[in-house]
């Protein structure tokens, strides 16, 4: 009921602006429907249906040069995702406030609809998750820039963490062909001075993490640091980042871990993936035809949490995936993952087959 709530709050605090004659409304979704099947190897881990996210957003616009984005997911115990009014009025800038994604990554960034494998790869276990804060985005021809500054989210507002990020991506772009290359950074102070990474193996249905640092104490601040590049011609295409959290700790060692994946993707029907250089990330495919569009994918990550006396443990993941596109808004995806992960402890080396229904509107 209190999803219900929420939502229906959100709607009258909007419904003053959506008076206005200038007022452009659109409401949208998404639904993700997962099923996983596990071959385990020593460890347990949950398989079967997922609702993975089921998500409705209203936009528009509020008046000239202002608009806004109230998206909710009801998975779960139901939780806020987007959250912000925008700003446009300068030139090739877009600014924003509220509840928004931290401009961390490329993966990361992009899109859940628009990924080439179910789930994003291991190094996004380290990139921010969206929080309340103010960003500004500007981007030229072939340069564009974000950075900002943020807090908690909301679905733990208790938390008084807070931090900066900053993306810079050069891209050259021509008829179905694209090269790209970035950089990114952020910085967080935790709150209680503490801070955790684990990870799944690039399946959210299981809840076992594999590798895992437990919660680290003494902690001052944390600094992400990535590098990406992507390219495409035609209907191939190669994407690579490779990510390393420095740790810095007030009396005990400090520590640094890292992660990384090169993946590779190829359209049986000739189409090409697409590409936003206003964010430097990959956006929404149109098949070619009414039959639709074949995908094929293959993607290697490591990601080693390991570093002084925290054995937090190394995994290695080569993920298989077929992708059908049935048209703009619906999709199913099939990926085969084979994890191997030494825990220091335990060896694991579970296999999983997964399965998704996409389906995306918009009104």
């Amino acid at each position: 009921m209190n999803k219900f709530v929420n939502l229906t709050l959100a709607a009258l605090f909007i419904f003053p602006f959506s008076t206005k004659a200038d007022t452009d409304l659109t409401i949208g979704g998404r639904l993700q429907s997962d099923y996983l099947w596990v071959n385990e190897d020593v460890l347990n881990h949950r398989d079967g249906y997922e609702t993975r996210r089921a998500r409705l957003y209203l936009s528009g616009d509020i008046a000239e040069d202002f608009d806004f984005k109230f998206q909710y997911d009801f998975v779960g115990d139901g939780e806020w995702k987007d959250a912000y009014f925008g700003y446009s009025g300068i030139q090739n800038t877009y600014i924003q406030a509220g509840q928004i994604f931290e401009m961390v990554g490329l993966e990361g960034y992009t899109s859940s609809k628009n990924l080439t494998f179910i789930e994003r790869s291991l190094p996004v276990a380290f990139v921010p998750d969206r929080a309340l804060g103010v960003s500004a985005t500007h981007w030229t021809e072939n340069w564009m820039f974000a950075t900002g500054y943020y807090g908690q989210n909301l679905r733990d507002t208790s938390s008084d963490a807070n931090g900066f990020s900053a993306r810079l991506a050069w891209s050259n772009r021509s008829k179905n062909k694209v090269l790209h290359l970035g950089a990114s950074f952020a910085q967080r102070s935790p709150d209680m001075d503490s801070y955790r990474a684990r990870t799944r193996p690039e399946t959210h249905v299981t809840d076992t993490r594999l590798i895992d640092t437990g919660n680290l104490t003494d902690v001052d601040n944390y600094r992400t640091n990535g590098v990406e590049l992507a390219w495409v011609e035609g209907p191939w295409s190669i994407q690579s980042e490779y990510i390393q959290q420095s740790i810095n700790r007030n009396s005990n060692p400090n520590l640094t871990i890292d992660s990384w994946y090169f993946l590779g993707s190829y359209f049986l029907t000739g189409e090409s993936r697409n590409y936003s250089h206003k964010y430097g990330i990959f956006s929404t495919l149109t098949p070619h035809a009414e039959s639709g569009a074949w995908e094929i994918g293959l993607r290697y990550s490591e990601m080693d949490l390991s570093d002084n006396l925290i054995l937090g443990g190394k995994m290695k993941n080569w993920t298989f995936g077929l992708n059908y596109y049935l048209n703009k808004n619906s999709k199913l995806a099939l990926n085969y993952i084979d994890s191997k992960a030494n825990n220091n402890v335990i060896r694991d080396n579970p296999k999983f087959l997964q399965i998704r229904y996409q389906y995306v509107f918009k009104l």
